[in-house]
């Protein structure tokens, strides 16, 4: 039976070696490091120090690239901000020209791309917490673009009704924050995933242009 590997025994604290040919530097060397421990046990239970050891590199060393665990915590949640953004960028791509299925599309594929963090590792669901600086339900500065870009573009073409994108886009953010981490991570997969583009559904319904609806007889 093959033992399983722990996280924190690769490297040493106490010797720094040297970045080998090919290798990535040494602040990527850092930030998969701690990626890896993250999600393996929770960035409440890694130091810098377990850090260090796991990339081979001094502890001094790590200060010197990240002043903080907090500051390495930011730039991974940032990373994984990115990544939501990207996947919602691409899937709103996909789903055509009309303003109403690209906003829906976008944020369903939010949901999914957090719920696809959560089977990264044990803490997986940790630093998709992370991304939200403020409160449980803050999209983050880059998913809230993609949506902003979706909703003024809608508004000039006359798909949507949203005069103040700002306003519709804090909305969007109350309103899925019953489906963002932590508590996105109570629903199974597919419940979620269910609730996700029902609630999309309902979310975008309500910013049909008023030239587009059925005007009462």
């Amino acid at each position: 039976m093959k033992k399983s590997v722990d996280p924190r025994s690769a490297g040493d604290e106490e010797v720094e070696r040297t970045t080998a040919p090919g290798e990535p530097p040494r602040r990527q060397r850092i930030l998969q490091a701690a990626e890896r421990l993250f999600l393996h046990y929770g960035p409440a239970k890694t130091t810098i120090a377990d850090i260090a050891r796991a990339s081979g590199i001094g502890v001094g060393t790590v200060y010197l690239e990240f002043g903080s665990k907090e500051q390495l915590v930011e730039q991974l949640a940032s990373e994984k901000s990115r990544i939501v953004a990207d996947r919602m960028r691409a899937a709103a791509t996909k789903a055509g020209p009309s303003a109403q299925n690209r906003l829906r599309a976008a944020l369903v594929a939010r949901i999914v791309a957090l719920l696809d963090f959560k089977n990264e590792g044990l803490h997986g669901c940790d630093l998709a917490r992370c991304m939200s600086s403020k409160t449980d339900f803050e999209l983050g500065e880059e998913p809230r673009a993609v949506l902003r870009e979706i909703v003024r573009d809608g508004a000039a073409a006359g798909q949507l009704d949203a005069s103040d994108p700002e306003e519709v886009i804090g909305t969007i953010e109350l309103a899925f924050g019953c489906l963002s981490p932590p508590f996105l991570y109570r629903f199974e997969r597919q419940v979620a995933e269910e609730k996700a583009a029902r609630l999309a559904m309902v979310v975008v319904g309500g910013l049909n242009s008023r030239a587009g609806r059925p005007t009462r007889g």
